[in-house]
């Protein structure tokens, strides 16, 4: 009996052990179950929360963008429809960053045809004074040339950037480059591409204030009140030129203000005619560059275009061949330019483009002008800063919206007063020697051209016909050079898109 009631109480207390068991499995399971079960919705949150960050980022990071130069590069907005910002056209998300990256360029073939009076070869394969031949050098033969020298590509990207106690910043770089440097290879006599950066700069701060670093195009220029040409250099009488610079750059609903240290670079022309730059000599004397220029520009803009003020600043110092300061001189020059369009059936139909430009010792900041900052009197070891002005009138027309069949007439003109002493020297002479011819006086130019894109906004296909004159300083005879050019030209623009 007691037998039988020992192993009931041992198959009870098996039972219950197995029921403990069971039960501490289910309560484990439970509790595996509720743990797997909140670390994923963990993880869903902390997905959720990372993607609406990032989204958030991607955002400010597209709003941080400066606009897209549409004249130069048409893309198709794939990123502007994912994100809606058209600033955003052809930038491609970085993965893993809150950065954009753009690739671009163009491809450019330009046929030129000169009737007479031009210079042959690679140097003159766009329009500049040099490029005319003098009196008595006219060159009766034509002269063609076919170059795809103005082919260029580039890359751009944009980022978010945090500062350490807080904040955002927008960071951004941008470097694009074309074929037109000078190669001093035997090939480059024939086809020469030799690779030059024109801009390479990063930017820092915010959509409205920034900072610039780097080589861009100087504030003293004025890019939307420039007509188009086929021509690389466009009309004479443009103000500018691209130039390593420190840049602050603010930004309101109507008006840009910018101010800019930009890298001098001193020139003067001397006694014998010679123009001569900081790094070469002139009669024993170098010109030094004891500090930077300065640059400043107001802009208006309004629905139908903007007009900008311009001013800037510069000293050229000579020294003699020991490297003791001996000569100072300081230039300066003033400029007004603009851009106005004439609405019709709701879009633009024309546009009127003008620029004027005058200075003292203005120099390279004027085109053609370049050289002619300083005239260095090498009997009375003397500078005097020598007068330019310049200006240009263009207007532009639609003629199909559809074709984007569009054309430019443009007329530029360059002016200088060599000082008294210089031209004096030059005619007491007879004859004068051929040095002199290089005393330009002024110089006109004239253009004429069409443009249409048959197979797209990405394809330019255009003609021109260039009249340039220069009027030299010379004594007796002819004074005048001529240069008749034909231009034909196809372009292709591409840019990267987003996916």
């Amino acid at each position: 009996m007691n037998k039988q009631k020992q192993r009931k109480s041992v198959r009870i207390c098996a039972s219950s052990l197995l029921s403990v068991r069971a039960l501490m499995t289910i309560v484990v399971g439970i509790a595996a179950a509720t743990v797997a079960y909140a670390q994923d919705i963990q993880q869903k949150v902390a997905a959720s929360r990372q993607g609406a960050a990032q989204s958030c980022t991607e955002q400010k990071a597209v709003q941080a963008y400066r606009t897209v130069d549409e004249k130069t590069h048409a893309v198709h907005p794939t990123i502007a429809q994912q994100l809606g910002d058209k600033r955003a056209i052809g930038f491609m998300p970085i993965p893993g960053t809150s950065a954009f990256i753009r690739l671009f360029g163009t491809v450019k073939v330009t046929g030129v045809y000169d009737q007479h009076a031009a210079k042959n070869g690679p140097a003159y394969d766009h329009f500049m004074a040099a490029n005319i031949l003098g009196p008595g050098e006219e060159s009766k033969k034509g002269e063609f040339r076919l170059h795809a020298r103005e082919s260029s590509f580039g890359i751009e990207t944009i980022a978010l950037l945090h500062w350490v106690n807080g904040g955002d910043i927008n960071f951004g770089t941008y470097v694009d480059m074309d074929f037109f440097g000078n190669s001093q290879t035997e090939e480059s006599l024939f086809t020469p591409l030799a690779l030059r950066v024109k801009r390479a700069y990063i930017t820092l701060g915010s959509p409205t204030h920034y900072w610039l670093i780097g080589q861009k195009d100087t504030i003293f220029s004025d890019g939307d009140a420039e007509p188009e040409t086929a021509d690389f250099s466009g009309p004479t009488g443009l103000s500018g030129g691209r130039r390593p610079q420190i840049r602050y750059t603010c930004k309101g609903s109507s008006f840009i203000f910018e101010a800019a240290l930009e890298n001098p670079e001193g020139e003067c022309i001397n006694t014998d005619g010679d123009i001569k730059y900081a790094e070469r000599a002139s009669a024993g004397y170098f010109a030094s560059d004891p500090l930077p220029d300065i640059t400043l520009a107001v802009q208006y803009n309004c629905p139908r275009g903007s007009v900008k003020a311009r001013a800037m600043g510069r000293k050229i110092r000579l020294m003699n061949a020991e490297g003791e300061a001996d000569i100072s001189s300081y230039g300066w020059g003033v400029g007004l330019s603009g851009v106005y369009g004439y609405m019709g059936q709701g879009v633009t139909q024309s546009k009127v483009f003008v620029q004027a430009t005058y200075g003292k010792g203005i120099g390279r900041y004027l085109g053609d002008a370049n050289g002619y900052a300083l005239y260095l009197d090498t009997a009375s070891r003397r500078t005097h800063p020598m007068v330019a002005f310049g200006g240009v009138v263009g207007v532009k027309h639609y003629w199909n919206e559809e074709w984007r069949w569009r054309s430019t007439v443009a007329f530029g003109l360059t002016r200088i007063l060599p000082h008294a002493s210089l031209v004096s020297h030059a005619i007491q002479v007879p004859p004068a020697p051929a040095r002199y011819a290089q005393i330009n006086k002024m110089i006109r130019s004239f253009q004429v051209n069409t443009f249409f894109s048959p197979f797209g906004p990405g394809i330019d296909v255009g003609i021109e016909y260039l009249r340039g004159e220069r009027i030299l300083k010379v004594q007796n005879g002819p004074d005048k050079g001529v240069i008749d050019r034909f231009i034909v030209t196809i372009k292709g623009a591409f840019s990267s898109q987003s996916s």
